[in-house]
């Protein structure tokens, strides 16, 4: 039975920071995250203090996507990470305050995803699922980059997962946890935001996106060579125009 449609929409904020409204993290303990890219949500000192967090377990579906930033957090105390799929996981008795989906949700089984994150996070501990989607800021620069993609990696070029689960309230997401029997309060913020980077820079971004990762070197490599051709040829920079949505909801 589908159950009635419970999301409170807030936004845009005006800071890329979110503010959570009614959400209190302060008592969380422990937190759960899974990423595509582990330095999506990367935990700071800073904010391990703030929340209250003691411990951090983090998996990554991709062993050649880790790096430095996953060397950052094997630095920090209390953190476990294992290199193991989300379906592979076990998590035995561990059980978490808070679990973060960060631009890794749509990865992740749809037939799994909900009911284990339902079963490791306990009563009434809270789930965010967020992710950024952007878009290039110059038309022009735009009508290259699809130029670029459709001959090299035309397949890549017809994707817009990240807008389509994470930029608004009709995201599939909004379905999927207000059909499920675990969670509840859903609510649903965004911020928008901005950055410009050099060709160098925007290739080292790109390479850290699952769906380019996994290109073989054959097809990456000259994909790559046509991003910072078409960025020179434009300005030598490239500007992105981002929004990040957060979607937050709590275990029954």
């Amino acid at each position: 039975m589908r159950l009635p449609r419970r999301i409170i929409e807030r936004g845009p904020s005006t800071h890329r920071r979110f503010s959570i409204g009614s959400w209190s993290m302060q008592d969380s303990g422990t937190f759960l995250q899974t990423s595509s890219r582990l330095e999506q949500g990367r935990a700071r000192p800073q904010d391990r203090s703030r929340c209250g967090v003691t411990a951090c377990f983090a998996w990554n579906p991709a062993p050649a996507l880790l790096g430095s930033h996953e060397r950052s957090l094997r630095a920090l105390p209390n953190v476990v990470v294992n290199e193991v799929s989300f379906e592979q996981w076990d998590p035995g008795e561990l059980r978490f305050d808070i679990g973060f989906a960060a631009q890794s949700f749509h990865w992740l089984d749809p037939d799994e995803r909900l009911p284990k994150l339902a079963k490791v996070i306990r009563s009434r501990g809270a789930l965010a699922i967020f992710g950024h989607s952007s878009e290039i800021g110059s038309p022009t620069l735009r009508t290259a980059m699809d130029a670029a993609y459709q001959k090299h990696a035309p397949t890549l070029s017809q994707r817009d997962n990240a807008r389509s689960w994470y930029s608004s309230s009709t995201s599939p997401v909004v379905d999927e946890i207000n059909t499920s029997p675990h969670f509840r309060d859903l609510e649903f913020t965004f911020v928008e935001w901005s950055q410009d980077l050099s060709p160098e820079s925007y290739c080292d971004l790109l390479c850290t996106y699952s769906d380019h990762s996994t290109l073989s070197s054959g097809q990456r490599d000259p994909l790559l060579d046509a991003v910072r051709e078409a960025i020179c040829h434009h300005g030598d920079t490239i500007r992105l125009d981002y929004r990040t949505g957060l979607f937050l909801t709590r275990v029954t």
